[in-house]
């Protein structure tokens, strides 16, 4: 009688199940790994998300969406974001700082040309005004007659 390995041999129809979360412990990234029957599926920390082919976790960019820092930036971080402030002559809008145009504000550059900048703004005095102190308006100068 010869020796049977019947126990040994797989039948033709039949697949071998493979582990994947076993074979490549880092296969989700950012989260957990389930096997399945023919595949695996990821459980993501928080923070992180399937990408698009459903096969790994990737950061939310929370930032993207713009509503998480109304009044400031937005920095996305790993797995979360932080926010921050907008410096002078910016404001926080749709969690990014836009700048601040101070020439719709007409108290600016009283009797003058207002250039906005990036920031800031500029007053140009036109002939017999000169740039006021605080910088936002043009004074008239005074001319002495001789007498």
């Amino acid at each position: 009688i010869l020796p049977s390995n019947a126990g040994q041999d797989i039948a033709p129809t039949q697949l071998a199940e493979v582990d994947e979360c076993q074979i490549n412990s880092y296969i989700c990234g950012r989260g957990i790994c389930y096997n399945t029957v023919e595949s695996y599926t990821c459980h993501c920390d928080e923070g992180y998300h399937l990408n698009d082919h459903q096969t790994t976790c990737v950061d939310i960019d929370e930032c993207e969406n713009g509503t998480v820092c109304p009044s400031g930036i937005c920095f996305n971080e790993p797995g979360g974001h932080s926010c921050g402030s907008c410096p002078d002559g910016f404001v926080g809008q749709g969690g990014h700082c836009m700048d601040i145009d101070e020439c719709h504000d007409e108290r600016m550059c009283i009797r003058g040309l207002c250039l906005n900048t990036e920031g800031s703004f500029l007053c140009q005095c036109g002939p017999g005004f000169r740039l006021s102190s605080t910088g936002d308006q043009c004074d008239g100068l005074l001319f002495i007659t001789p007498t």
